[in-house]
């Protein structure tokens, strides 16, 4: 099933640097209203100023698009891919934390199971942002290493899961986010 994600990835610009509480997350939904991190705990995180959300999507004109338009496109998401189909899990990053030098340092790992819970495929220390960081802290960040997944004809039909744990070494944070999709026919 292919939907719109419930949020267009846009920023609240007013009072984001003053945000505390640990279920907000600068995001609206379609009509504008904040998104609250308790809406899909497993998917959006928010912690110690550092957030991060994990997307499933099929098109790749999110990372062509991504880093060349200066608005933050809309992420068409799904829950389902057929076999010979492509997924691409999609990792976004909000206000890492910055050194003194003005520098961030943000990672993560991925974990894809097949439906028998064995190991389908995993990244580890995949770059999402190291070195000088000029962004406002609001911007939201596309990792910098993407991945794609492409479904084989003989993978099991089922319920596959993606773990994915977000870190940011600066502020000493970590966010483990999850997310899971359909493989069928």
């Amino acid at each position: 099933m292919t939907s719109r994600f419930p949020i267009l990835l846009t920023f609240i610009a007013s009072g984001l640097l003053s945000l505390q509480a640990e279920d907000a997350f600068p995001l609206k939904d379609q009509n504008g209203k904040p998104i609250s991190c308790s809406e899909d705990s497993s998917k959006i995180k928010w912690v110690k100023g550092f957030g991060g959300v994990l997307l499933l999507s099929s098109d790749l004109k999110v990372f062509e698009t991504w880093d060349t338009k200066p608005e933050i496109p809309v992420i068409t998401t799904i829950d389902k891919v057929s076999r010979n189909g492509t997924l691409l899990p999609v990792v976004v990053f909000i206000s890492p934390g910055i050194t003194a030098s003005g520098e961030a340092d943000v990672t993560c790992e991925l974990t894809i199971r097949k439906p028998d819970g064995t190991i389908y495929g995993e990244t580890m220390n995949l770059t999402g942002w190291k070195g000088r960081y000029l962004a406002p802290p609001a911007n939201l960040m596309l990792t910098k290493d993407r991945i794609g997944l492409h479904i084989e004809p003989a993978d099991p039909l089922g319920t596959y899961t993606i773990d994915v744990t977000l870190r940011d070494k600066v502020r000493q944070v970590e966010l483990p986010l999850h997310a899971t999709f359909r493989v069928d026919e």
